[in-house]
């Protein structure tokens, strides 16, 4: 059966944006390559999510007076074709990050420049209302010149879908909205968990249902976390570059292998990807730090089936493709390289 994965290009204005579609084709025995089936236009898109059923495919984005957009595609053609269904404002600036609720009854997005994070009802996979604006508050960090203000930066629920996870950049914080099926989230959370000072966290994934992975933009580090009844807790720390490494980087995404043995995050200076071993008790190990092989690495995935991870290099306007074998957890050298103007996001 054929497998399809997305990137998000998120090209200038003049120039306009689209969702590219691939596969994945064997060729020399085993090995596969992506190949680039089509590409759909969209307004400056900068990430995409599924609904839980995989029969939707949202996407959040900005117009090009930087407005948000939120927008929702029928999946078709089991993956190869994605026809839009609906477009809606975020009310928000920036929007950067999407999910939808276990039971796919909302979408939620975070808006990093407003500091907020938008909810919408949805019915039937589409838009069943106007989105309702969330605004995040909390203590500033330390780093002025970014943590200036709130900067929603993630949205994501907990495994056992009773909160919504919103990842503050500019709060040092991740808070944790109760989520009541049917009803959406309260205007304020229940949790708020804290970072150290300046860390500016991006990203969270969750490991499985009581173990989680935090990136930290500014502090250039993964956080391990354990998740219990509505809290967070700090159990360690690594960092994503090399210690002998003085010049100006920032951390980005982090992915988890569909085993669960790897966890990989970018950094945007350094150009590069760390890739951890997930050890026992969920301990990470850096085993080694890969180049990109291109500039400002925004987002990175495994792609499907688990052999190759994808790496999207937004300032060389590519994303670039590197096998991995999951029996030995190595990651290879650059395979393949393909051309995706302000390459943002990959999706699988």
């Amino acid at each position: 059966m054929t497998q399809y994965f997305y990137c998000a290009a998120n090209a200038p204005a003049e120039e306009g944006g689209c969702i590219q579609i691939f596969s994945e084709e064997k060729r020399e025995g085993n090995e596969t390559f992506p190949v680039l089936l089509s590409s759909v236009p969209m307004e400056k898109p900068s990430y995409m999510a599924f609904s839980r059923s995989r029969e939707f495919f949202y996407v959040v984005g900005a117009e090009k007076d930087r407005s948000g957009y939120a927008a929702v595609f029928h999946v078709e053609e089991g993956g190869a074709k994605l026809k839009l269904l609906a477009k809606a404002p975020t009310f928000g600036i920036s929007s950067c990050h999407l999910t939808t609720s276990p039971d796919d009854g909302f979408l939620y997005c975070a808006n990093y420049v407003t500091g907020s994070f938008t909810e919408f009802p949805l019915k039937e996979g589409v838009f069943a209302g106007p989105g309702h604006v969330v605004e995040d508050r909390g203590v500033l960090g330390p780093v002025r010149a970014r943590q200036e203000h709130t900067h929603a930066h993630c949205s994501l629920f907990t495994p056992d879908g009773k909160y919504l996870c919103i990842v503050d950049l500019g709060t040092d914080s991740v808070f944790l909205y109760p989520y009541t099926p049917g009803k959406g989230v309260g205007s304020s959370p229940s949790f708020e968990y804290k970072e150290v000072p300046g860390a500016g966290p991006r990203h969270l994934i969750f490991a499985d249902a009581s173990h989680a992975f935090l990136v930290n933009e500014l502090g250039n580090t993964v956080s391990s976390l354990e998740y219990k009844e509505g809290t967070l807790v700090r159990t360690g720390a690594l960092s994503t570059i090399p210690a002998d490494f003085r010049r100006f980087t920032k951390a980005s995404a982090i992915r988890l292998s569909p085993d669960g043995k790897l966890l990989i995050a970018t950094n945007r200076g350094h150009e590069s990807f760390a890739c951890f071993t997930v050890g026992e008790n969920f301990a990470l190990t850096l085993k080694e730090i890969i180049p990109a092989c291109g500039a400002s690495p925004r987002d990175l995935n495994f792609l499907p089936g688990g052999r190759m991870i994808g790496v999207c290099n937004e300032f060389t306007n590519q994303t670039v493709f590197f096998p991995y074998d999951p029996e030995k957890g190595e990651v290879g050298s650059l395979k393949t390289v393909c051309s995706c103007p302000g390459s943002l996001c990959l999706l699988s």
